[in-house]
């Protein structure tokens, strides 16, 4: 399943919103947009193959990856993904950023390039709601683009 998880990092959310610790934020308007890159962390992946052997529904995957602003630590992101169909896995992450959490949940179909709803958060972004794109660079790199409506 993790071959279906080219998250790349996958959440890597690109900015800081609210604090403005962490990304290149837009206040000229009602939609606030951070970019971030992440970088998975070795040895943190832990896999349940639920079903018949190989991938299939129920099987589980939980991770996680540091959050880079400008080459440098600026967090962390626990990821956790059930598959629900062949090709869907349900997906959950939380974001640990300067300023507060993101949280992200929802249905993903693997691709080089995907979206999840932004759910909630704590802190800075409690309440947040928008859209994580997550684009895989390299097999361990990926760039998670966050756009919060205020």
């Amino acid at each position: 399943m993790r071959k279906l998880i080219p998250i790349v990092a996958v959440l890597a959310i690109t900015a800081a919103l609210g604090s403005g610790a962490l990304a290149t934020a837009s206040s000229t308007g009602p939609v606030q947009t951070m970019s971030l890159t992440t970088l998975d962390i070795p040895n943190s992946e832990v896999y349940v193959d639920a079903g018949p052997k190989g991938e299939s529904v129920g099987d589980t995957v939980a991770f996680r990856e540091t959050i880079l602003r400008h080459g440098k630590k600026a967090g962390t992101i626990s990821i956790l993904c059930v598959a629900t169909s062949s090709s869907t896995s349900r997906c959950w992450g939380t974001m640990r950023i300067s300023g507060g959490t993101l949280d992200a949940a929802g249905d993903v179909v693997f691709a080089k390039t995907f979206s999840l709803p932004v759910v909630g958060g704590t802190g800075a972004y409690a309440g947040a709601k928008g859209e994580l794109t997550i684009t895989q660079l390299t097999k361990r790199k990926d760039r998670y683009v966050i756009e919060l409506a205020d």
